[in-house]
């Protein structure tokens, strides 16, 4: 029953893990096509086994690598500097 006991006041629905463009440039090379498995597998973004959480790309960093995101949700800012460094969002 909803709204009784330990931990009523927390949401059920997921919360998205964030990950800043700078962190991206340091651990990828230029032309590579990165999918949120990739970023887990890497250890880049902590998940359960059996869950695949949803990755928000933000703009922290500078981006000087073309990369293509796949499966990810992005900021604008994020998406200019990809777009800048001659990145594609998918």
């Amino acid at each position: 029953m909803k709204g009784r006991g330990k931990n009523s006041n927390l949401s059920i629905y997921a919360r998205s893990l964030s990950l800043n463009v700078g962190v991206l440039d340091k651990v990828f090379s230029n032309g590579d096509i990165i999918t949120p498995a990739i970023v887990i597998e890497k250890k880049l973004v902590s998940a359960r086994k059996s869950s695949r959480p949803t990755i928000k790309i933000l703009s922290g960093g500078d981006l000087t690598k073309k990369i293509i995101f796949s499966g990810f949700v992005v900021s604008t800012k994020a998406k200019e500097k990809i777009e800048k460094a001659g990145g594609s969002v998918a």
